[in-house]
């Protein structure tokens, strides 16, 4: 793990609070479903369904958790994103940020060696297919505001 074994204290607070505050501001801005929110609820049903079938059920069961919570960052932050040109760029812009983050982080703790041996995120404990895709898509953006 790349924050220790209690990196739920440090993440649930933020995901309890991101969410309070981009669902009060979903409720007060009277932001309307879109097309993208019934797709998602059933894709959440799908993969809740999947449960019923699956070898491991509890896996099946983490696994669509993890896609309610991705769901409801999206259908949370869309809404945000749509309401201006600078609410979406400062978005874009913080995720380009998150991958400057992440090279420093790689930067300090993995040694030279590291970097020519091993693969990026498995110095610090983060899964090295997170890395690559978040450096990738934060590329891809840097590319378009730059």
């Amino acid at each position: 793990m790349a924050f220790g074994p209690d990196n739920y204290k440090v993440f649930i607070p933020f995901e309890v609070f991101f969410l309070l505050v981009f669902s009060i501001r979903f409720i007060i801005m009277k932001s309307r479903f879109t097309t993208f929110t019934f797709w998602s609820i059933g894709f959440i049903f799908l993969s809740f369904c999947s449960v019923f079938y699956a070898l491991d059920r509890s896996l099946a069961m983490a696994q669509s958790i993890s896609v309610v919570q991705v769901m409801l960052f999206a259908n949370l932050t869309i809404p945000y994103m749509l309401e201006s040109k600078r609410n979406y760029l400062f978005f874009l812009k913080g995720i380009v940020l998150e991958a400057c983050f992440i090279i420093i982080h790689l930067c300090f703790v993995t040694l030279f060696q590291g970097f020519l041996t091993e693969r990026f995120g498995e110095t610090i404990g983060i899964n090295p297919n997170v890395v690559g895709y978040s450096l990738t898509i934060s590329g891809l953006i840097a590319l378009f505001l730059f």
